[in-house]
């Protein structure tokens, strides 16, 4: 790990910070700098998540195109995935440097976990903005990764992004490297699951132990890849 890097999990720290993430309006906050409180790590998280995938494959086919206000459905929809980890106590790792937050990275148990009726609330008010067409889409995608699961216990690789101004620095080799020995010390967790559509990260994740297990078109634009890395590699 990079020495200027720090890889820390978020911890919401009491029921003020859960009810200001919990807002979308939170995104559109004026942060100082001397805001270090964790709502603040959190509202830049998302931000740094969001403009990494900004031109990501999967994102695009689920928000849809011609939007004017593209950038803000992303951070929307981006801002439920965080806060579906924080609601079902699912880590959500930060990777910080001396310009702040560089990267992101959302991790989920692969077994069921029932919502809770605020994540429920929220993913209602998503779906409200974003439309029914994308809804649908996010169902067909979701259908699709439904084929890579497998009955074997292991933690899933969400998302994982760094910022541009930090690309090529080793933020998201740290982040790979904490998800890796979160699942060796987790109990029961042989390795670590993830899908991919870009054929670029592929290789990428290859290099990092990966292998593909599976892989699915969904839709005649879009292929996704399952790719599994297990704790011995």
């Amino acid at each position: 790990m990079p020495d200027s890097v720090i890889i820390r999990r978020l911890n919401p720290d009491g029921p003020e910070t859960l009810r200001r993430i919990a807002d979308p309006r939170c995104l559109d906050e004026v942060l100082p700098d001397s805001d270090e409180s964790t709502a603040a790590a959190f509202v830049r998280g998302v931000r740094a998540l969001s403009e990494a995938f900004t031109d990501y494959p999967a994102i695009r086919y689920i928000i849809g195109t011609g939007w004017g206000d593209a950038d803000a459905r992303l951070a929307r929809l981006v801002h439920f995935f965080c806060m579906a980890r924080v609601y079902r106590d699912e880590p959500v790792v930060l990777a910080e440097n001396e310009d702040g937050v560089a990267g992101v990275a959302l991790i989920s148990w692969v077994e069921e976990r029932d919502d809770n009726e605020a994540l429920r609330q929220l993913r209602t008010a998503l779906w409200r903005m974003l439309g029914e067409a994308a809804r649908t889409r996010y169902g067909v995608f979701g259908e699709t990764l439904d084929a890579f699961t497998t009955d074997e216990p292991q933690i899933h690789l969400n998302m994982i992004g760094v910022s541009n101004a930090a690309r090529g620095c080793g933020v998201g080799r740290a982040l790979l490297d904490y998800v890796h020995a979160f699942s060796a010390a987790r109990p029961g967790s042989s390795g670590v699951s993830l899908n991919t559509e870009s054929p670029e990260n592929v290789a990428l994740y290859r290099h990092f132990g990966y292998e593909v297990v599976a892989q699915a078109r969904v839709s005649p634009d879009l292929m996704s890849w399952g790719m599994f890395r297990p704790n011995t590699a």
